[in-house]
């Protein structure tokens, strides 16, 4: 049986901006999630912005959140989040005994982790894959050197603070049928932005958050020699969101938005399919976490076929068509 934590984890949540509500983002849900498997005790959400997705966190078995009071400085920064998330953790550690600290393993997550465990002298660990319980401990397992190499790490003294990069986790079923206890938390001395919005547009499709929380991911690489319309095609068949490696957005051939790998998002789709993608390390090392890998190229030797779950040696622009038809046919037969 895998051992469990008894105190509290604390999850810091971030939220994005869906017309004029705030929506629980994928990877903070994967997050939370996450933490409810590693401890029985409670498992509570601070979250940066006043305006909260109770319903999603809910969803998420979560019984209490803190969040700030409405407030004119910007939240969004990083400075002020660690604030936010400090006043918040010191709340709580009125009542609870805190066991860690978890975040997304985004930019702005890594930043405010970095940025909070200065506030509370302690140890921040970023990137970390998996987690596991050892001897009343938590012990994170990070990638590093492209991900030839994986490193186990904890903290011996202080509350340890950790970004989880997760992708597409399960959800815990929801232990809460009430809505969630907010708790308001009064915040001094945050940083005022000399920073205003002067727009905003929706990065096209394959943007960051689509392609973290996506089940199904298709991307394509060299091999695919500017025709990402037959990436989209496929992905649109598969109900998926398309990536894209580094060599294919350097050559203009997809928006930065979509490059994953070292230099680009890290995911972990339940099905990952590689579209003329060679397999080079600086982009295999953000696909470690994919449940099956399917990979297409017209090199026998790419080191692509080496991690595949199922691979094709041919043509992208001959493979490609036919897998659509089969699968458009299985599709009609059900």
């Amino acid at each position: 049986m895998m051992e469990k934590l008894k105190n509290a984890i604390v999850v810091g949540v971030s939220h994005v901006k869906d017309g004029e509500r705030w929506t629980l983002s994928g990877d903070s849900a994967s997050t939370l999630a996450y933490a409810k498997m590693l401890t029985d005790g409670p498992v509570i959400a601070v979250s940066i912005v006043p305006e909260c997705d109770l319903e999603a966190i809910r969803a998420c078995g979560i019984g209490t959140v803190y969040a700030p009071m409405e407030v004119g400085a910007c939240l969004r920064l990083s400075d002020n989040a660690a604030i936010v998330a400090g006043q918040a953790i010191k709340e709580i550690q009125d009542t609870q005994d805190i066991a860690a600290v978890f975040l997304p393993n985004t930019k702005r997550g890594r930043e405010t982790a970095g940025r909070l465990a200065v506030r509370m002298g302690g140890g921040v660990t970023t990137d970390v894959s998996d987690i596991q319980v050892v001897d009343g401990k938590l012990e994170a397992t990070k990638r590093v050197l492209g991900g030839e190499w994986e490193t186990k790490t904890s903290l011996q003294d202080g509350i340890p603070i950790f970004t989880l990069s997760l992708g597409s986790e399960p959800e815990t079923p929801a232990t809460f049928t009430r809505t969630p206890d907010i708790v308001r938390v009064a915040i001094d001395g945050l940083v005022s932005s000399r920073l205003r919005m002067v727009r905003a547009r929706q990065q096209p499709g394959g943007a960051n958050g689509d392609l973290r929380d996506s089940d199904v991911v298709v991307v394509g690489g060299r091999g695919v020699d500017g025709d990402f319309d037959t990436v989209h095609w496929l992905a649109d068949v598969l109900s998926g969101a398309v990536g894209a490696t580094r060599v294919a957005c350097d050559e203009g051939w997809a928006p930065r938005s979509m490059q994953i790998g070292q230099t680009g998002v890290s995911i972990s789709p339940k099905i990952y399919v590689g579209l003329g993608v060679s397999g080079a390390v600086h982009h295999t090392c953000g696909i470690q976490g994919s449940d099956v890998i399917v990979a297409v190229c017209d090199d026998p030797d790419a080191p692509i076929f080496e991690m595949a779950d199922f691979g094709v040696v041919g043509d992208v622009a001959e493979v490609v068509p036919q897998a659509i038809k089969r699968l458009e046919e299985l599709k009609s037969e059900r």
